[in-house]
Protein backbone atom coordinates (compact mmCIF):
# COMPACT_ATOMS: atom_id res chain seq x y z
CA UNK A 1 0.00 0.00 0.00
CA UNK A 2 1.00 3.31 -0.99
CA UNK A 3 1.84 6.25 1.69
CA UNK A 4 -0.92 7.65 3.77
CA UNK A 5 -1.58 11.23 2.65
CA UNK A 6 -3.38 13.01 5.69
CA UNK A 7 -6.06 15.44 4.48
CA UNK A 8 -7.78 15.30 8.14
CA UNK A 9 -6.94 15.01 11.55
CA UNK A 10 -8.82 14.31 14.89
CA UNK A 11 -6.43 15.80 17.92
CA UNK A 12 -7.92 14.70 21.55
CA UNK A 13 -4.87 15.76 24.05
CA UNK A 14 -4.93 15.91 27.51
CA UNK A 15 -0.94 16.37 27.63
CA UNK A 16 -0.46 19.80 25.36
CA UNK A 17 3.36 18.59 25.21
CA UNK A 18 4.12 19.72 21.66
CA UNK A 19 0.70 19.95 19.91
CA UNK A 20 1.19 23.62 18.78
CA UNK A 21 4.14 23.25 16.74
CA UNK A 22 2.64 19.83 15.39
CA UNK A 23 -0.88 21.36 14.92
CA UNK A 24 1.14 24.50 13.00
CA UNK A 25 2.79 21.85 10.81
CA UNK A 26 -0.29 20.00 9.85
CA UNK A 27 -2.35 23.19 8.97
CA UNK A 28 0.92 24.29 6.81
CA UNK A 29 0.31 21.04 5.03
CA UNK A 30 -3.26 21.81 3.99
CA UNK A 31 -4.65 19.08 6.87
CA UNK A 32 -8.01 20.29 8.66
CA UNK A 33 -7.75 19.73 12.07
CA UNK A 34 -10.59 18.80 14.25
CA UNK A 35 -10.40 18.76 18.33
CA UNK A 36 -11.98 18.27 21.13
CA UNK A 37 -13.28 21.32 23.44
CA UNK A 38 -9.66 21.17 25.87
CA UNK A 39 -7.58 21.07 22.92
CA UNK A 40 -9.88 23.35 20.14
CA UNK A 41 -9.80 26.33 22.83
CA UNK A 42 -5.68 25.64 23.17
CA UNK A 43 -5.10 25.55 19.71
CA UNK A 44 -7.49 28.59 19.35
CA UNK A 45 -5.42 30.80 21.51
CA UNK A 46 -2.61 30.25 19.45
CA UNK A 47 -4.03 31.10 15.86
CA UNK A 48 -4.29 27.57 14.74
CA UNK A 49 -7.39 26.64 12.44
CA UNK A 50 -9.69 24.10 14.21
CA UNK A 51 -12.71 22.70 13.85
CA UNK A 52 -14.24 22.17 17.20
CA UNK A 53 -15.37 18.46 17.54
CA UNK A 54 -19.01 19.80 17.99
CA UNK A 55 -19.52 20.96 14.86
CA UNK A 56 -17.85 17.77 12.60
CA UNK A 57 -20.27 16.02 14.59
CA UNK A 58 -23.19 18.54 14.90
CA UNK A 59 -24.31 17.69 18.13
CA UNK A 60 -23.47 19.25 21.23
CA UNK A 61 -21.26 17.91 23.93
CA UNK A 62 -23.28 15.61 26.26
CA UNK A 63 -23.59 14.82 30.06
CA UNK A 64 -21.44 18.43 30.82
CA UNK A 65 -19.00 17.18 28.40
CA UNK A 66 -18.50 13.55 29.08
CA UNK A 67 -19.17 12.24 25.88
CA UNK A 68 -17.28 14.59 23.31
CA UNK A 69 -15.50 12.41 20.17
CA UNK A 70 -17.82 8.48 20.44
CA UNK A 71 -20.04 9.49 17.62
CA UNK A 72 -20.55 7.50 14.85
CA UNK A 73 -19.47 10.32 12.52
CA UNK A 74 -16.82 10.32 14.17
CA UNK A 75 -15.82 6.32 14.22
CA UNK A 76 -17.25 6.33 10.81
CA UNK A 77 -14.33 8.14 9.48
CA UNK A 78 -11.73 6.16 11.36
CA UNK A 79 -12.82 3.02 10.56
CA UNK A 80 -13.99 3.32 6.73
CA UNK A 81 -11.60 1.71 4.29
CA UNK A 82 -11.93 4.80 2.04
CA UNK A 83 -13.79 2.80 -1.25
CA UNK A 84 -17.05 3.76 -2.98
CA UNK A 85 -18.88 2.18 -0.61
CA UNK A 86 -17.74 4.40 2.12
CA UNK A 87 -17.95 7.24 -0.31
CA UNK A 88 -21.29 6.63 -1.50
CA UNK A 89 -22.26 6.87 2.06
CA UNK A 90 -20.75 10.27 3.00
CA UNK A 91 -18.59 9.40 5.50
CA UNK A 92 -15.77 12.13 6.27
CA UNK A 93 -12.60 10.13 6.28
CA UNK A 94 -9.90 10.82 9.74
CA UNK A 95 -6.33 10.06 8.54
CA UNK A 96 -4.65 10.74 11.59
CA UNK A 97 -5.69 10.55 15.11
CA UNK A 98 -3.83 11.78 18.03
CA UNK A 99 -4.99 11.23 21.35
CA UNK A 100 -3.31 10.74 24.78
CA UNK A 101 -5.22 9.84 27.68
CA UNK A 102 -6.03 11.08 31.02
CA UNK A 103 -3.60 10.89 33.83
CA UNK A 104 -5.04 8.38 35.78
CA UNK A 105 -1.81 6.60 36.25
CA UNK A 106 -0.65 9.56 37.72
CA UNK A 107 -3.25 10.23 40.21
CA UNK A 108 -2.64 7.10 41.26
CA UNK A 109 0.59 7.51 42.31
CA UNK A 110 0.16 10.92 44.03
CA UNK A 111 -1.90 8.38 46.52
CA UNK A 112 -5.14 9.11 45.65
CA UNK A 113 -7.42 6.52 47.28
CA UNK A 114 -11.08 7.82 46.53
CA UNK A 115 -12.20 5.54 44.40
CA UNK A 116 -15.07 7.90 42.69
CA UNK A 117 -12.07 10.21 41.70
CA UNK A 118 -9.92 7.21 40.22
CA UNK A 119 -13.09 6.36 37.72
CA UNK A 120 -13.66 10.05 36.82
CA UNK A 121 -9.96 9.89 35.89
CA UNK A 122 -10.47 6.79 33.62
CA UNK A 123 -10.35 8.27 29.82
CA UNK A 124 -13.03 6.45 27.41
CA UNK A 125 -12.80 8.15 24.30
CA UNK A 126 -8.94 8.56 24.36
CA UNK A 127 -8.20 4.93 24.32
CA UNK A 128 -11.44 3.85 22.01
CA UNK A 129 -10.46 6.59 19.08
CA UNK A 130 -6.84 5.02 19.36
CA UNK A 131 -8.35 1.88 19.15
CA UNK A 132 -9.84 2.15 16.22
CA UNK A 133 -7.11 4.00 14.50
CA UNK A 134 -5.06 1.30 15.31
CA UNK A 135 -7.53 -1.54 13.98
CA UNK A 136 -7.80 -0.01 10.59
CA UNK A 137 -3.87 1.03 10.32
CA UNK A 138 -4.04 0.07 6.79
CA UNK A 139 -6.14 3.49 5.94
CA UNK A 140 -5.49 5.61 10.00
CA UNK A 141 -2.15 6.49 11.77
CA UNK A 142 -2.72 6.49 15.37
CA UNK A 143 -0.43 8.38 17.56
CA UNK A 144 -0.72 8.35 21.29
CA UNK A 145 2.32 10.84 22.68
CA UNK A 146 4.21 13.81 21.36
CA UNK A 147 7.06 11.40 21.09
CA UNK A 148 6.07 10.63 17.49
CA UNK A 149 5.20 13.99 16.61
CA UNK A 150 8.85 14.39 14.77
CA UNK A 151 8.59 11.02 12.71
CA UNK A 152 5.01 11.72 11.59
CA UNK A 153 6.41 15.38 10.48
CA UNK A 154 9.55 14.46 8.27
CA UNK A 155 6.89 11.32 7.07
CA UNK A 156 4.25 13.73 6.01
CA UNK A 157 6.89 15.89 4.85
CA UNK A 158 8.06 13.71 2.01
CA UNK A 159 4.56 12.69 0.33
CA UNK A 160 2.92 10.43 3.09
CA UNK A 161 3.12 7.95 5.99
CA UNK A 162 4.75 4.60 5.04
CA UNK A 163 2.27 1.85 5.94
CA UNK A 164 5.26 0.38 8.04
CA UNK A 165 4.80 3.69 10.63
CA UNK A 166 1.27 3.23 10.88
CA UNK A 167 1.56 -0.32 11.65
CA UNK A 168 4.38 0.51 14.39
CA UNK A 169 1.95 2.90 15.55
CA UNK A 170 -0.90 0.72 16.10
CA UNK A 171 1.25 -1.59 17.91
CA UNK A 172 2.54 1.36 20.30
CA UNK A 173 -1.19 2.02 20.18
CA UNK A 174 -2.28 -1.33 21.82
CA UNK A 175 0.58 -1.82 24.62
CA UNK A 176 -0.65 1.65 25.69
CA UNK A 177 -3.86 1.21 26.30
CA UNK A 178 -3.40 -2.52 27.62
CA UNK A 179 -0.71 -0.59 29.89
CA UNK A 180 -3.39 1.59 30.86
CA UNK A 181 -6.42 -0.94 31.68
CA UNK A 182 -3.64 -2.91 33.46
CA UNK A 183 -3.13 0.36 35.61
CA UNK A 184 -6.88 0.66 36.17
CA UNK A 185 -8.10 -3.00 36.80
CA UNK A 186 -5.44 -3.34 39.65
CA UNK A 187 -5.97 0.09 41.16
CA UNK A 188 -9.57 -0.38 41.50
CA UNK A 189 -9.75 -3.60 43.90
Amino acid sequence: MSKLIIRRALISVYHKDKIVDFAKFLVSNNVEIISSPGTYKMLKTHNIKSMPVEKFVETPNLFEGIIKTLFPVIFAGILSKRDSKSESMGIKPIDLVVVNFFPYEQLVMSGEKSVDNLIEMIDIGGPTLLRAAGKNYKYVCPVSSPDHYNQIMKEIKTGGITLETRFKMAVEVFKKTTHYDKVISETLK
